[in-house]
């Protein structure tokens, strides 16, 4: 027992091993029966120069590699929810389930419920074209009743991003809230076109 101790604190011994051979800082412990920190503070102190994690691991592929089927260690070791529990966990039932009452869902998981019940359309509900003036076809989901959140899919609109959705948002209350004309917007975007 007191040689295998005495053995890392050889510089030849651990040269041979470590160099030579190629064995690894984990396997040299093994033999010595010492922790893997003390044969790296001794390979240091011998300035034996150690290896890179990818000088280590170069040419070794992952011990899974090509097993496939049975081969493979999580062969028919998957599993699937029965119909009977995701059924039991819908709705109410599950545990991030956060109720009907809007001031507890955020804006964006609103707009998400509606998407599912109130469908994109290929026109706009305020111009009723494909397209805005500027030729962009892209329609998003705005809310009617002044930004006051609800669950009812006749309370959304869907309308152009800019050009409709702007101008039904920007209303003359709002222009005194945030004290900007819409003059302005539209000056600040040609600006950003140009």
């Amino acid at each position: 027992m007191n040689q295998k101790i005495k053995l890392y604190r050889c510089r030849g011994y651990l040269f041979c091993n470590y160099e030579l051979l190629k064995l690894s800082i984990t396997i040299i412990a093994k033999k010595c029966d010492v922790a893997k920190s003390t044969i790296w503070v001794w390979l240091r102190k011998f300035n034996i120069r150690i290896r890179t994690i990818s000088e280590a691991k170069k040419g070794k592929n992952h011990p899974n590699y090509g097993k496939t089927g049975e081969k493979h260690p999580n062969y028919g070791k998957h599993w699937f929810w029965s119909e009977e529990s995701k059924d039991k966990m819908r709705g109410e039932n599950n545990p991030t389930w956060k109720g009907d009452d809007v001031k507890n869902i955020n804006k964006e998981a609103i707009h998400n419920r509606i998407r599912k019940v109130k469908p994109k359309p290929k026109v706009c509900d305020i111009c009723h074209q494909e397209a805005d003036k500027e030729g962009r076809t892209k329609l998003v989901l705005s809310n009617i009743k002044d930004h006051n959140y609800t669950l009812n899919p006749d309370d959304y609109q869907w309308i152009h991003q800019y050009s409709c959705h702007l101008g039904y948002d920007w209303t003359p209350k709002r222009k005194k809230e945030y004290g900007i004309e819409m003059k302005t917007i539209r000056l600040l975007k040609k600006e950003k076109r140009n």
